[in-house]
């Protein structure tokens, strides 16, 4: 078994796991991240995506036979996204005394979210915008984490972004990785180790080799899915029981 002693292990490189690295990166921290998946190895195209990007080939199912959608790589689920950057819950966080105004800022500022320009919308959706706006609806334009440079439009954001117009938080991991951060790959994560009630490191594997890891904080990020089972075999078996995903159903017309 081999032995990693570091200030910070984050488990996860998506959205919350690669920015939390990053951060703490910045400030000099020595910062170990943990990734289950990998690099994919041409990114844009359905084959990569189906087998090297999305959990269980895309068809990894809930017990009530929906279709979950997870990205297994550096970067996560973020590489496979849309890139919606829209507020969400700040009227019901702000009910409970949160105020998430100056994140929010920061955050829109930083991956320069802003609706898409006229030329990059295309036909069906200025049709359905002219649809719901008759309807008094309210349409609007919605903010995006994409470079509209580098857009060229293609509709392909769930394989991928080949042009690298979209962000993903695998910039956030390669900006660590910069400043000192180490990143194992292909690595999973089996449970954390707790002392006195302390957690104080993880255990996990890679590539059939079991790694014990030390560090002064352990951060679990490893998504809705992944980080309740982590935890679960950590001994906190209720993780996980109010777990709450949306659930969307894609129409198509012509």
């Amino acid at each position: 078994m081999r032995t990693i002693r570091t200030d910070f292990v984050v488990v996860g490189t998506g959205a919350g796991g690669a920015a939390v690295a990053k951060e703490l990166a910045l400030r000099g921290k020595k910062v170990l991240i943990l990734e289950r998946g990998g690099f994919a190895k041409k990114i844009g195209t359905l084959r990569t995506a189906v087998m090297e990007i999305y959990d269980r080939c895309a068809l990894r199912t809930s017990k009530e036979g929906m279709i979950v959608y997870r990205g297994l790589m550096v970067g996560g689920t973020t590489v496979v996204s849309c890139g919606n950057g829209v507020r969400v819950l700040e009227a019901e966080l702000k009910d409970k005394g949160i105020c998430l105004d100056r994140e929010f800022e920061e955050t829109e500022k930083e991956l320069r979210i802003a609706p898409l320009p006229s030329r990059l919308i295309g036909p069906g959706s200025k049709l359905i915008m002219d649809a719901g706006n008759r309807l008094g609806l309210e349409m609007e334009v919605m903010p995006k984490y994409i470079d509209p440079e580098k857009c060229d439009s293609c509709g392909r954001c769930i394989l991928g972004c080949s042009r690298g117009a979209k962000w993903s938080s695998a910039r956030f991991v390669e900006i660590a990785r910069r400043n000192g951060a180490e990143l194992l790959t292909g690595t999973d994560v089996k449970s954390v180790v707790v002392h006195n009630g302390k957690a104080v490191g993880l255990v996990a594997e890679n590539d059939n080799e079991k790694i014990k890891v030390f560090a002064d904080k352990v951060i679990i990020s490893a998504g809705g899915i992944g980080t309740p089972v982590i935890l679960q075999k950590s001994g906190l078996t209720e993780a996980g029981n109010r777990l709450f995903t949306d659930v969307f159903n894609v129409t198509y017309g012509i």
